[in-house]
């Protein structure tokens, strides 16, 4: 089993530290992969409908 929550990158930049990190959500049984910007998510591969749609 591949673990709950894993840091896929770090970098600190001009705006803040941006992490890419996968965690596993157990109830949809699925990883989702996350963006974060200075401890507030900025990007998420769960929701996507919305970028759908404004594309």
């Amino acid at each position: 089993m591949p673990p709950l929550f894993e840091e896929l990158d770090y970098r600190q930049t001009a705006l803040g530290e941006l992490i890419l990190r996968r965690r596993r959500i157990m109830k949809l049984d699925r990883d989702v992969v996350e963006v974060i910007l200075n401890d507030e998510h900025l990007m998420s591969d769960m929701f996507t409908a919305s970028e759908i749609a404004l594309a």
